[in-house]
């Protein structure tokens, strides 16, 4: 599916209508995201593991980094590096 087809604005359409008809902000984030798994999955459907363990990393790290109190990353370096 590219951006200038037919069936992305079809996509698109649907996607917009239908989260207008979902009230809760917690079913709309899931419903965000299924939708662009769908929209990924449609270039290569093979690379669905990648694009899934891709969340999930990025899920986790974004938890470690939500627990810190401290202004350095959980993993042990500095949280951000300043170019010299």
């Amino acid at each position: 599916m590219i951006f200038t087809s037919f069936e992305f604005v079809c996509f698109f359409v649907v996607v917009l209508l239908s989260r207008k008809l979902i009230s809760n902000f917690n079913t709309d984030k899931w419903f965000l995201l299924a939708a662009s798994y769908i929209f990924y999955m449609s270039w290569s459907v093979p690379c669905v593991l990648l694009i899934l363990f891709s969340s999930f990393i990025d899920f986790r790290i974004g938890a470690l980094l939500g627990t810190t109190d401290e202004p350095r990353s959980p993993l042990g370096g500095p949280a951000v590096v300043a170019p010299p």
